[in-house]
């Protein structure tokens, strides 16, 4: 039995399987002055349960009807009536035991109502200036302070409602999210079919490169058979031999120069095991073209007699280190590069990607073929450190600011935040900042044709800030003015666009780069 703190009169009890008797310890004077609970039920006198020895000092029992289940809490509260029983009249009896009685019942009453007391809700201390008094109800709202902290006051919104749309948000930000982490593989599948693209490059360079060291290698041999051809006559052509070893000298330079070229195409594929592999055997037939030509040049100090000037006369360097061989003559290889990146990104007219700039004048030949990249061009949205990327009020949809043209082979014009492109196939490659705007979404606008390009899901940017990334190709047949836009679910002053850094850097809340195709 467990007794209530505060009260003398509450009894409770864990029952045990089939318990049906259970004590009370206070007088009651009549059987309905118990109130028994069976866990939150209020049980029913007779119907559930009888009462024994109402009007006993110490107390009695009551008996269920039906026993108990193992474990349900049993409770005996005294429920007194709120009425006398006693009346006394001028010059009558004025009994103790009247008295007493009467004073017992009140005792009685005041204890059961210090009981009902505790179970209410109360302030922690007293505190005049709060209302004690709870609004009527309202269908589907609940009760919170008001802005004061001195009533309560029905909410405006159904809290199961509220519920739902919040789940609702974050199952879209799971969605974006999930949409974001698609992207990144996306972007990670295309940068290593790049790199494989640069791989196969640096083995088309080697194998042109071993090709020439080969046709080198046949030259040298030539000359070999004709040194060998002309050695009965080797004391009367002395002057003849020397100006041939000269021209396998000659030719052996050029051997050098091709390993030199797959040296350079090796560096340019470094990462690539395959491609190291063929630059090494290009470079041991190197070395056997170099050990040809030092037999050859052996051979040929002994010719006297023979005229070796025809043979001079097919091997020919021009002004770009280009050999020329037989007649008629026939170019064998020839690489031209002022610079290039670990991206083999090279055009004769444009330049090569070198981190996030351009560098003009470099080309890249193979097999006499310019090599030329898509014209680009990359624009961003900058302003000084500590200032917000710009406000965001939902539901609109909003032109992200740009404002500096890091660089542009294009031809694009840039006012604002409008950009006006030639007709074309470009592919758009962006990311932007966003700050406490929950889901956030982007679109590519045709502002000439008053139409939305594409649409994508972008991040969830909760207080901490996101990126919202995309990329998509597409074609415009007639110069238009281009933007890009964000959409999100949450407004956001100041920098809903962005939130700024603290290490004192430019802040930079967009960067896009555009590439065109066609």
């Amino acid at each position: 039995m467990a007794q209530i703190p505060g009260s003398a009169r509450v009894d409770q009890y864990t029952a045990t399987g089939g318990q049906t008797v259970f004590t009370y310890t206070y007088l009651v004077y009549h059987d309905d002055e118990i109130l028994v609970q069976s866990g939150d039920d209020v049980l029913t006198l007779t119907a559930d349960y009888t009462v024994q020895d109402a009007g006993e000092e110490t107390g009695g029992t009551i008996t269920l009807v039906v026993g108990a289940t193992a474990g349900d809490i049993i409770t005996l509260t005294g429920n007194s009536m709120i009425e006398r029983d006693t009346e006394f009249t001028n010059g009558g009896d004025y009994l103790a035991s009247a008295i007493n009685g009467e004073y017992d019942k009140l005792d009685n009453i005041t204890k059961e109502l210090v009981t009902q007391q505790e179970s209410y809700f109360k302030l922690a201390t007293y505190n005049p200036a709060i209302s004690k008094i709870v609004p009527n109800p309202t269908s589907r709202r609940g009760l919170v302070w008001n802005a004061a902290g001195t009533a309560l006051e029905n909410t405006d919104l159904d809290p199961d409602v509220a519920a739902t749309a919040a789940a609702a948000s974050a199952a879209a930000a799971l969605v974006s999210e999930n949409n974001a982490a698609a992207s990144e593989a996306s972007t990670a599948a295309d940068a290593i079919a790049t790199a494989a693209d640069a791989v196969q490059t640096g083995l088309d360079a080697a194998a042109t490169a071993a090709d020439a060291i080969a046709t080198a290698a046949d030259a040298v041999s030539t000359a070999a058979d004709a040194a060998s051809t002309a050695a009965d006559v080797i004391t009367t052509n002395a002057d003849a031999a020397s100006t041939a070893a000269d021209v396998i000298t000659t030719n052996a330079d050029a051997a050098s120069t091709a390993a030199d070229a797959i040296n350079t195409a090796a560096d340019a594929v470094s990462t690539a095991a395959d491609a190291v592999s063929c630059a090494s055997d290009a470079s041991d037939a190197s070395d056997s073209a170099d050990d040809a030509a030092v037999s050859a040049a052996e051979a040929a100090a002994s010719a006297a007699s023979v005229d070796l000037s025809a043979v001079a006369s097919d091997i020919i360097p021009d002004a770009a280190s280009t050999r020329i061989l037989g007649s008629p003559p026939k170019p064998w290889g020839a690489v031209f590069v002022d610079s290039f990146d670990a991206n083999v990104s090279c055009g004769s007219s444009t330049g090569a990607v070198f981190g996030n700039e351009i560098y003009a004048g470099t080309k890249l030949q193979l097999g006499g073929v310019d090599i030329t990249p898509p014209l680009s061009a990359c624009y961003s949205y900058q302003v000084s450190n500590g200032t917000g990327g710009g406000s965001y009020t939902t539901p609109q949809h909003t032109t992200r600011p740009i404002n500096v043209e890091l660089y542009d082979d294009i031809g694009i014009t840039l006012a604002s935040n409008v950009l006006t492109m030639p007709a074309g196939t470009y592919e758009f490659d962006f990311a932007f900042s966003c700050h406490w705007t929950d889901s956030t979404s982007w679109g590519i606008y045709d502002n000439t044709a008053a139409a939305y390009i594409t649409t994508g899901n972008g991040a969830y940017a909760g207080s901490t800030g996101s990126q919202s990334v995309g990329k998509h190709i597409f074609t415009i047949a007639v110069s238009s003015g281009i933007e890009l836009r964000m959409k999100a679910t949450r407004s956001q002053s100041t920098t809903g666009m962005g939130l700024p850094n603290t290490v004192g850097f430019t802040e930079k809340y967009l960067t896009l780069l555009i590439r065109k195709l066609l």
